[in-house]
């Protein structure tokens, strides 16, 4: 498990907006794209894998420039298995200017897979990831609910 005393979910809207985005995703299928907007790239999902607890997502923007996929950028989020609504950023990568960090990270301990992240690079990636999921929600029209932060 993610110590996550030390590292940075997204925001409360911004975990709204992405169980939202991800909840959409067909029972049978792995991917969707949402594509309501003409002027505005489209935003990929897919779910990636489960492991440690977590399931992780990627969202991204893409492109082909002679033949080749270029992200623009994608992200991953893990999405806590015991909390449905609780993402953290763990990666960014953008293709055209050469950029790829990975801030969270398995490791293999004794045969066992552990998680690790940099926590600089994770709480910058949060911070990116918080107005980015705003911008795509306002880029496609998408309503997504406001509900309250759950007590603790």
């Amino acid at each position: 498990m993610i110590n996550s005393q030390m590292m940075q979910a997204l925001c409360h809207r911004s975990n709204q907006i992405l169980a939202s985005l991800v909840s959409i995703i067909p029972k049978n299928k792995s991917y969707i794209k949402i594509d309501n907007r003409p002027g505005f790239m489209s935003v990929h999902i897919n779910k990636i894998m489960t492991i440690c607890g977590y399931t992780i997502y990627s969202v991204s923007h893409w492109y082909l420039q002679e033949g080749d996929v270029m992200q623009d950028p994608e992200m991953l989020f893990w999405n806590d298995l015991n909390d449905k609504e609780l993402f953290y950023a763990g990666l960014y990568r953008h293709d055209a200017l050469g950029i790829y960090q990975e801030s969270i990270y398995v490791i293999h301990v004794n045969n066992l897979p552990e998680i690790r992240f940099w926590w600089r690079m994770q709480a910058e990636h949060t911070r990116f990831a918080n107005e980015w999921l705003k911008t795509i929600v306002e880029q496609q029209g998408i309503i997504i609910p406001n509900t309250k932060k759950k007590e603790i």
